[in-house]
């Protein structure tokens, strides 16, 4: 073990310890020689996080060894003449891992097991560089610390940790960095393979909530380069927070749906990422909001929705989003929640002082409600035929009403073409 070239670094019980500077530099060059080995090779995702994880692995070993780290007394680390690593434990040499190019997978298997220390404790550490306003570097710890709880399977460390990681960087307006780690978070659940329950639904939330609400300036002089400058960055902004947002729940609902939510997903989460849409998207699409409401729990925040949406909305927007979102829910086979709606919205718009709609269409859904309580088909029927020009106004509508009959009339479509627009409007509200 010792011989010209190589030394050790004892971290035994109260053991002295040694360390060659020389060494150190020759260990540094090497992973500079590694990060260019790197960039020069086309690996895959896979490779790279091996790659990644095994250079955080003997970053840490540097930082143990200048520390005189002795968490492990009964572990030495023999830096073998900047070719590898030997880990002797209790005396007994366990051979040498070599860094440049060779399989570290025995060595990984080994130092994952020694060198993890609590999520607690990583997470305040994590939290000092946060706090120093070391974002980027506080993110590579989260994403290096996470992967290797990943890899000993401590998955509660690592949704821990990432957990923690999204909070905070959300909370300091690191947007970009934040939604990484929640939709790491999500990939954590997948891979522990966590059921669906409360638990880790309010977990998932807790992160939603950090997620900024900013409101786009309003009153600005477009006339103006400094007012249109600023109008570009806020909406910029905006628009990257909705799409964080958007593939952390996207993925939430996914794993719901994978491990035991009902198989829409779970309704929290619709409900979740239908409010954050309409909250903050600077341009409101409410056919995705309603895709999302439709699958929630809550018909009465829904109406709400709807019924600040018609007070800012275009002419004749109003009614089609009524429409839209009954027919919705209908499509679903949900006849209840789809009472509450149109009732709920009837009240608020009369707190609201807003005038509901009376249109041919809003006939329409007034007499469908009433219609899908009893078995009459052929009313149903008749109902399409009369207010067929109101609901050619969109295509889907008849898809959702081809639908509606199949759910409560148990009619079968003839023709299997007739599901295409609800194909295409599902790739385009998810």
């Amino acid at each position: 073990m010792s011989g010209k070239g190589s030394f050790a670094v004892s971290r035994s019980h109260g053991g002295d310890r040694f360390y060659n500077l020389s060494v150190v530099r020759r260990q540094q060059q090497m992973l500079l020689q590694q990060q260019q080995f790197m960039q020069k090779r086309q690996l895959t995702h896979h490779q790279q996080q091996q790659e990644l994880q095994t250079t955080a692995l003997k970053t840490e070993y540097l930082t143990h060894a200048k520390a005189g780290n002795r968490s492990e007394p009964d572990v030495w680390w023999v830096l073998c003449g900047g070719v590898g690593v030997t880990v002797v434990t209790d005396g007994v040499c366990s051979g040498c891992c070599v860094w440049c190019g060779g399989d570290n997978a025995m060595f990984r298997e080994r130092a994952k097991r020694v060198l993890l220390s609590s999520a607690k404790e990583n997470i305040e550490k994590i939290k000092k560089a946060v706090d120093e306003g070391n974002h980027y570097g506080a993110q590579q710890m989260y994403k290096s610390f996470s992967a290797r709880y990943i890899a000993a399977e401590r998955y509660l460390d690592a949704l821990n940790i990432l957990q923690s990681g999204a909070c905070v960087q959300l909370e300091n307006g690191q947007v970009t960095c934040g939604a990484e780690l929640a939709i790491l978070f999500v990939e954590a659940l997948v891979k522990g393979k966590f059921p669906y329950d409360d638990d880790t639904v309010d977990r998932i939330s807790k992160i939603y909530k950090k997620f900024p609400r900013i409101p786009v300036p309003q009153h600005l002089d477009l006339a103006d380069d400094d007012d249109m400058q600023q109008l570009q960055e806020a909406l910029g902004a905006a628009k990257m927070r909705v799409e964080g947002c958007l593939s952390f729940l996207k993925a939430s609902i996914k794993w719901s749906i994978e491990f035991g939510a009902h198989r829409n997903g779970s309704p929290e989460l619709h409900d979740m990422l239908a409010g954050y849409i309409y909250s903050e998207s600077p341009e409101v699409d409410m056919t995705r909001v309603s895709y999302h409401f439709v699958r929630g729990k809550n018909p009465k925040k829904f109406a709400s929705t709807l019924v600040s949406f018609m007070g800012k909305c275009y002419p004749g927007e109003d009614d089609l989003a009524i429409a839209r979102a009954v027919l919705m829910y209908l499509s679903l086979g949900n006849l209840r929640d789809a009472n509450i709606l149109i009732d709920e919205v009837k009240k608020q718009v009369q707190c609201e002082e807003i005038d509901f709609p009376r249109t041919e269409l809003m006939q329409l859904i007034n007499y469908l409600l009433l219609t899908l309580q009893r078995d009459a088909l052929p009313l149903f029927n008749i109902l399409r035929q009369r207010y067929r020009s109101s609901i050619d106004t969109e295509p889907v509508f008849n898809e959702f009403l081809d639908e509606i009959a199949e759910k409560f009339y148990g009619v079968q479509r003839r023709n299997p073409m007739q599901g295409m627009f609800g194909d295409i409007f599902k790739m385009m509200a998810g």
